[in-house]
């Protein structure tokens, strides 16, 4: 398998474009309800071209997240493992039932992330 240096050169824009959120300050935030369906943490699922070459252990987690009221439906979201980021189990989000009753029983945390990779820089817990 050859390189592509287009989708490398893509890859590493996003990257930056994310540093430089952080550095900036200027990044998102959304309040979102988190999937109970258990993620297991990635192993080098960046988007980089290099992943076919190399494997690793990701010191991040995939949550997937909906925004209540958005209709945007579920997106991924990484979260380092450095943020000792653990789901509220007694409030978890159904499925099952409506927005309404999900807005008022299940958990809501507001997190703060970047654009491109959706890197997460805080999550809380914030009351529903």
């Amino acid at each position: 398998m050859l390189l592509n240096v287009q989708n490398y050169g893509k890859f590493l824009d996003q990257v930056s474009a994310d540093i430089r959120q952080i550095e900036n300050g200027s990044m998102e935030t959304a309040r979102i309800h988190i999937s109970p369906r258990p993620q297991a943490n990635i192993s080098n699922r960046m988007g980089s071209p290099l992943d076919a070459f190399i494997a690793y252990e990701s010191p991040l987690q995939i949550i997937r997240g909906i925004r209540p009221g958005e209709g945007l439906g579920w997106e991924d979201f990484r979260v380092p493992l450095s943020l000792d980021f653990s789901r509220n189990t007694v409030r978890p989000f159904d499925e099952r039932r409506s927005i309404a009753h999900n807005l008022e029983h299940a958990q809501l945390y507001k997190i703060t992330f970047t654009s491109g990779q959706r890197l997460v820089y805080a999550v809380e817990r914030v009351a529903p």
